[in-house]
């Protein structure tokens, strides 16, 4: 029996529901056709693909577009097909091409019957027998990991919750599109009424919660599980982070979503945790950090003060401020290649603002300083670096790259040590946070955190309701 890649795996149904539907796809070889699912039900639906310009595409890589479909092989099939829509507008040096589903693609995946389904892998393997753990035995690189705590691979979820948020996400956008009464629950209300119009609302819908919705749902039903149940896997990063593996997964759903699979379970996230982490780092090594403990002392009241003073979304301040925190340039034109993370989200004008806003430039100048004693504190090897879970880099990776490295082991190492006392009851693994089936004593958990690690945590709790 061929044993299934769990990380190129996905619901048959999509298969057979694009072989039935879309005309060309049937014929297509097993290879392009396994290649052109594991685009639409993970690419697609994975912020780590996330386009920094085009805003609803992705970015797909020549090299791995290339090694999927074959030198040229995707402009081919894709010419006829037309499954995927490439924005061919770039300009040469600054953004890369964009990819998404077409509209006519998104409606098949949608419109997917919710029923029992197999979950097979590219090559055909078909899932027989679900992991005992959730966590693999060996990381991204091959390597046994340094953690070892570990927890179930198959949990409950609730799909009754779930096909109740399906029936409420599409009364929703029959309501922004055709003038509907809108439905009775409200669990989508907050998010959608945030947004800035209906076209926002129904875009949305569309890509980024029915989809993947219904792709979850699917999971979650499967022919060798009991329904209602799941199997959840985690591979390790080469910094020492535990990404799910698949397409919809519990860790990359809309937070809608993994609250409905999860009602009744207890949220846990650490508060301010990349900015608290290079706090004490900075601190090991002598350096104060003024702009950084004025920002964790009243954060929302920062974040605020931007918000008004840049005219810019609560969002888009949050994923600026992580986004100086891992190096991002202060830059509002293009060096090629050299991504703008920061201008990308906001545009130029308010980028250019936002640098020079006191509270941001202080932050700023803070990181820099703080960055190179950080390094230099951390264990080393011949030509590489250490971070605080074990796991190493080249020192001939930027400066900014190193830094995210060693954050990203400290928050490693906290996630493990939760683990490691609490695995049977999680449910779901963030990185920086955690869903347990149980309520956890958070004074002993922090205290329990420090004693392992080294570094104070301040956790929030809240229920999934």
């Amino acid at each position: 029996m061929a044993r299934i890649n769990r990380s190129q795996s996905f619901p048959q149904a999509v298969e057979l529901a694009f072989n039935s539907s879309w005309p060309g796809f049937r014929e297509l070889a097993a290879s392009d056709k396994g290649a052109f699912i594991m685009l639409m039900t993970s690419a697609f639906r994975h912020k780590r693909f996330s386009h920094n310009h085009y805003g609803d595409y992705i970015c797909y890589h020549y090299i791995d577009r290339d090694r999927h479909f074959g030198r040229n092989g995707f402009q081919t099939l894709n010419s006829e097909l037309r499954l995927i829509d490439v924005q061919e507008h770039w300009q040469v040096g600054a953004y890369t091409k964009g990819y998404r589903l077409t509209p006519e693609a998104l409606d098949v995946m949608e419109s997917i019957p919710l029923q029992t389904t197999k979950i097979v892998d590219t090559t055909g393997a078909e899932m027989k027998k679900a992991a005992t753990w959730a966590i693999n035995e060996r990381d991204a690189n091959g390597n046994h990991r340094k953690g070892k705590g570990n927890l179930p691979a198959v949990i409950p979820v609730d799909i009754d919750e779930l096909c109740r948020l399906a029936q409420e996400a599409r009364q929703w956008r029959w309501h922004f599109k055709d003038g509907a009464p809108p439905p009775a629950g409200r669990r989508l209300a907050q998010r959608l009424q945030a947004m800035p119009d209906n076209q926002t609302r129904l875009n949305w819908l569309s890509d980024h919660l029915i989809t993947p919705l219904t792709l979850f749902i699917l999971q979650a039903d499967t022919a060798h599980l009991s329904k209602g149940l799941m199997e959840t896997t985690y591979t390790e990063s080469t910094a020492g982070r535990l990404y799910a593996v698949g397409g919809a997964t519990l860790q990359t759903v809309p937070r809608e979503v993994r609250t409905a699979a999860l009602r009744g379970c207890q949220d846990y996230d650490i508060e301010n945790a990349h900015y608290g982490i290079i706090a004490q780092l900075a601190h090991r090594v002598g350096r104060p950090t003024p702009a950084i403990d004025d920002y964790l002392l009243r954060k929302r009241a920062v974040r605020q003060q931007l918000v008004t003073d840049i005219d810019a979304d609560i969002a888009d301040i949050k994923q600026c401020l992580l986004a100086l925190l891992y190096g991002a340039t202060q830059r509002v034109t293009k060096v090629k290649g050299k991504p703008l993370a920061i201008a990308d989200t906001l545009g130029q004008d308010k980028a250019k603002a936002l640098f020079d806003h006191p509270l941001f430039s202080a932050l700023a100048t803070e990181i820099k300083t703080i960055r190179k004693p950080i390094l230099e504190s951390m264990e080393h090897h011949p030509g590489r670096l250490v971070n605080p879970f074990g796991k190493a880099i080249e020192i001939t990776e930027t400066p900014a790259i190193q830094l995210a490295h060693v954050l990203q082991g400290v928050e490693a190492m906290i996630l493990d040590a939760v683990i490691q006392q609490h695995g049977s009851n999680l449910r779901a693994l963030m990185h920086d946070g955690w869903v347990s089936a149980e309520q956890l004593d958070r004074e002993q958990l922090e205290q329990h955190i420090e004693k392992v690690t080294g570094f104070k945590v301040e956790l929030e709790e809240k229920q999934l309701n």
